[in-house]
């Protein structure tokens, strides 16, 4: 189990101020500048008028500025609220509502104010919250999880167990650190003192992605299937630097994981959630498989429950509840178990097989999309009487969003005036790629959308929509 001191960049830069933290493209970050470069944020944010505990956000994107600010809010013990950098503005403003934030620290912020203006390292109840993380929950409404220090450490403690550690190890953050599994690497290599190497803003790129891999002797990767698809589509060869590929955010076909071992990835799937900060369960390190063995086993800690075919949690990498964590209901039952909402099974040698992601959810990319966020901006579309969000299987992508609507007055709208007011409004990954117009949706029981039967009867007459504004 790590030690109080794992979160602390000034303890490690005293254990170790020459072991290399960051890698960009052009140069390589030791403990000992990194930390300089934290004392200098931690300097500027000081002279902030900020109140004790009053979280910040903060544009996440896998660069060495946004990643510098998020290890300085880190050792100063300020919770922070991380933006994905695709949000559009009402969604972020709304998620800025919720958490209380006053202050967004602009990542290419260059701080005026010394390092000598910073306050002195002190110890920080690891049951302080380290960042408050926004997960869309099926409402619509999305719902900040508040992520402790102390589950991230135990986060970090859980990967390791099953992926060991090795002083040479590096880990590419490929992912966003808006997203709990972006933002673990960078924790996670804090607390196990190992490199970073940084993707940088650039889109996803397979080619470059293998040869930053090879460039930087990358032993750890993180990917969701649409990127290891385009992996395996590009023809892209991984180095032999890199011992594990871990896989998750989305289910993986057994198609992808035998052609990933055809090729010889060394692909681990994984399957995890934001209120358990990243990974529950984690194919064992070091073995193969083509689909048999599910997401894997839980890790080191973890506890995994099946009730009436839903996954429950429990363990010490558990989040503390939603933001305010004085509003009820609690989250977890009597037991601390947390209900997932996510359907799966247990096999008999203890793997998870996951069956439905939160009943509705659509995943993108990798990416979370529910329903009732999407259907309720499609209502506020003038012409709009009704509408309806379900997701097609797509072998890229993993999923579409597919969206039906309802004409007020039987006068069916314009679908790319729809596209266009959305693309205002929405995420890009959450935008509807196929749509159609129907004269009623499907209902059942007391007036619940039935998307599945929405999905069935509505997916011949879809037609591609823009996803941009038009």
């Amino acid at each position: 189990m790590s030690g109080p001191d794992s979160l602390s960049l000034h303890a490690a830069a005293t254990e170790a101020a020459e072991r290399t933290l960051l890698v960009t493209d052009t140069e390589a970050w030791t403990l000992a500048r990194v930390a300089q470069a934290v004392r200098a944020r931690r300097g500027w944010l000081a002279g902030q008028t900020l109140a004790p505990g009053e979280p910040v956000a903060i544009e996440a994107a896998p660069t060495l500025d946004g990643t510098l600010w998020l290890l300085a809010l880190v050792e100063d013990g300020r919770p922070f609220v991380p933006i994905h950098p695709r949000l559009t503005a009402a969604e972020t403003a709304a998620m800025l509502s919720d958490a209380g934030v006053r202050l967004v620290i602009p990542t290419t912020l260059d701080p005026e104010r010394s390092d000598s203006d910073a306050p002195a390292p002190r110890p920080i109840d690891p049951e302080a919250p380290l960042a408050i993380v926004y997960t869309s929950g099926t409402s619509g409404r999305s719902k900040g999880a508040v992520l402790s220090r102390r589950a991230f450490v135990a986060s970090a403690d859980a990967s390791r167990a099953n992926l060991g550690r090795r002083d040479d190890d590096s880990w590419l953050l490929a992912l966003p650190p808006a997203h709990v599994g972006g933002l673990t690497i960078v924790v996670r290599a804090l607390v196990d003192r190992t490199a970073v190497v940084l993707w940088g803003p650039e889109r996803f790129d397979a080619i470059r992605l293998a040869a930053t891999c090879a460039r930087h002797r990358v032993t750890l990767v993180s990917l969701v299937p649409t990127m290891l698809h385009r992996l395996l589509v590009a023809g892209a060869v991984l180095p032999p630097s890199v011992r594990a590929v871990l896989l998750g955010g989305a289910a993986a076909s057994p198609r992808l994981l035998g052609a990933a071992a055809d090729r010889g990835i060394p692909v681990l799937t994984t399957y995890g959630l934001t209120e358990a900060c990243s990974q529950v369960t984690t194919q064992a390190y070091g073995t193969v498989q083509r689909g048999e063995a599910g997401a894997g086993r839980p890790l080191a800690g973890i506890e995994v429950r099946i009730r009436d075919g839903r996954i429950l949690v429990r363990g010490p990498t558990m989040f503390s509840g939603y933001h305010p964590l004085d509003t009820p209901p609690c989250p977890f039952d009597a037991d601390g178990f947390f209900d997932t909402g996510d359907e799966g099974e247990l096999d008999p040698r203890g793997n998870l097989h996951v069956h439905g992601r939160r009943s509705d959810l659509i995943v993108v990319g990798g990416e979370n999309v529910y329903p009732a966020e999407v259907e309720q901006a499609a209502l506020e579309v003038p012409g709009v009487a009704d509408a309806c969000v379900f997701g097609v299987p797509d072998a890229e992508w993993g999923e579409r969003v597919a969206l039906a609507v309802v004409g007020a007055e039987g006068v069916p709208p314009d679908l790319d005036a729809v596209a266009a007011t959305l693309a205002e409004r929405l995420a890009r990954h959450k935008l509807p790629s196929l749509g159609t117009c129907a004269t009623a949706l499907p209902y059942r029981g007391i007036g619940k959308l039935d998307r599945r039967a929405a999905a069935a009867t509505l997916a011949s007459s879809l037609r591609p929509m823009a996803r941009r504004r038009v």
